[in-house]
């Protein structure tokens, strides 16, 4: 989506062709580098995806959630930043991160975050 020069005719398309009681997911980056040069458009926040919720009769938001929080998004940049030195151990720091948020961060609202996931369902 953050690749996307106009995410939301995009997002009404998805909405347009998603049958009734179907599913959208969607999952983007928030604190994230810029990449796929020169197509790294957007960067969404919860209240993105609460407003086109809430702007579009067709779905409802199940549920929005960030991932990552001030740790995961300092370890992530510090192995971005290492990674072509020392792939192997940007390669595990990433992991011990992604372990560790699956265990602890069950948090909403959280200031610094990766990303946010988010799950629409057509009425």
């Amino acid at each position: 989506l953050e690749h996307l020069y106009e995410p939301k005719n995009v997002l009404k398309e998805m909405v347009r062709i998603c049958r009734s009681g179907g599913v959208i997911l969607l999952n983007t980056p928030f604190t994230y580098w810029m990449h796929a040069h020169p197509y790294d458009y957007h960067r969404y926040t919860r209240f993105f995806y609460e407003r086109f919720g809430e702007e579009c009769d067709e779905i409802e938001t199940v549920k929005i959630c960030a991932f990552g929080s001030a740790r995961e998004v300092l370890v992530d940049i510090i192995a971005k930043s290492i990674r072509t030195h020392f792939s192997m151990l940007s390669t595990m720091i990433q992991k011990r991160a992604v372990n560790r948020w699956k265990k602890r961060n069950k948090r909403q609202g959280l200031e610094w975050t990766i990303g946010f996931g988010v799950v629409y369902r057509k009425i």
